[in-house]
């Protein structure tokens, strides 16, 4: 498996497997596709999907470049703001 043409394995992800980063990915696109839907008020939806990505990137101790580089293999509707956010949000509330 590559992210945006890195292997997986590189020690850019810092150990996490294949798994964990295609799950992140799959959270990202189905982001997307709530997003794009406005008309059935589907925005919670995909929030609840960034939140996902973001746990699980705070959990395997992603760098904000292995983010950046599983965002532009997403290529999720979301900014990476929303992504990175969501992150930060899940370290937070893990710190508490």
């Amino acid at each position: 498996m590559y992210i945006n043409e890195i292997p997986a394995t590189a020690p850019l992800f810092n150990k996490a497997g294949p798994e964990q980063l295609q799950e992140i990915i799959q959270h990202l696109h189905a982001a997307s596709y709530h997003y794009a839907d406005d008309s059935g008020r589907e925005w919670g939806k995909a929030k609840q999907h960034v939140a996902d990505a973001g746990k699980i990137a705070n959990k395997c101790n992603l760098s904000f470049r292995a983010m950046q580089e599983i965002q532009k293999e997403a290529k999720p509707l979301m900014p990476l703001d929303d992504f990175i956010n969501a992150a930060l949000s899940a370290a937070r509330n893990n710190s508490m």
